[in-house]
């Protein structure tokens, strides 16, 4: 039985976290924590008492991180997240919207002080739920409108969004991971709390209206991808569940409309106002 409880909203998704013990809410969530009483998610925190055995091999395994199958239940296992009676943190996701994360009893500690629970959640899986996902990006808001600056690390997403930030007064909404939306006809740019090293997370959504792939160059120029090479490098950039067929099928799907109703731009640029000043001449003919 639940003796703490909390509820935060990502991406316009009430969560709710039940624990069996008092525990410190993490800092990446707390701008998102929210009153709302009735959760679309929930997911029920355990104590694990001893390390969990499967009977069969993972149907995916990585450097810290191995995904099992069991009768149409999917549990991640976190091997990083290793106790010192060798239990491991786990996540599984029902389909019901009810999940469970398995904590290590002897590891309690840590989260009864503080230790992250946002990189427990799936969230890739739990956002595709809802019609969204994963997006390595910034995002900022100009003119009441979202542009993403999407990549690889090292490519110039933060230096294009503080430069909007500074010469075309645009907030920065997230630094690291946007989680994009689906609702209706449009898709929607979210802060999230997957903001890596930039520390920059809000608790805001924006319509999006470009997305721009940075590079660095010797000079500025802009050009607009057709939609095939678009798909193709936007999805580079997300976090993807390939052992789950199901998953890649729809997120493919949102990835081909993402394309075809927003603009997706490759930007060789400087890092200097004159690149801020060709995209939104672009994006907004210079109003």
């Amino acid at each position: 039985m639940s003796s703490f409880s909390f509820a935060v909203e990502i991406a316009g998704i009430p969560i709710a976290f039940e624990a069996p013990r008092p525990m410190a809410i993490p800092p990446e969530l707390q701008p998102f924590l929210t009153d709302c009483a009735s959760a679309q998610e929930v997911y029920e925190i355990r104590l694990l008492h001893e390390p969990m055995v499967f009977h069969s091999a993972p149907v995916y395994k990585a450097t810290g991180l191995a995904v099992y199958a069991c009768g149409g239940t999917s549990y991640r296992e976190f091997l990083h997240l290793r106790a010192r009676d060798g239990s491991t943190a786990l996540c599984c996701l029902g389909s019901s919207g009810r999940h469970t994360l398995y904590i290590p009893e002897a590891d309690w500690a840590r989260y009864e002080r503080n230790c992250s629970l946002s990189a427990l959640l799936a969230p890739e899986a739990l956002f595709l739920r809802h019609d969204g996902f994963l997006l390595h990006s910034s995002v900022i808001r100009a003119k009441g409108r979202g542009i993403l600056f999407s990549g690889p690390s090292g490519v110039g997403k933060s230096t294009q969004a503080e430069l909007w930030q500074l010469h075309q007064g645009a907030e920065i909404l997230n630094g690291d991971r946007c989680v994009i939306r689906k609702l209706g006809d449009r898709f929607y740019g979210y802060g999230s709390p997957y903001c890596g090293s930039s520390g920059i997370y809000r608790r805001e959504q924006v319509p999006i209206c470009a997305i721009v792939l940075p590079l660095h160059a010797p000079e500025n120029r802009l050009e607009r991808l057709k939609p095939d090479a678009a798909l193709r490098r936007l999805y580079r950039e997300c976090l993807v569940n390939l052992w789950d067929p199901a998953f890649m099928s729809k997120l493919l799907d949102l990835l081909q409309e993402l394309v075809l109703r927003v603009p997706v731009y490759a930007l060789s640029c400087r890092p200097d106002a004159r690149a801020t000043e060709l995209l939104e001449q672009e994006i907004f003919g210079g109003k």
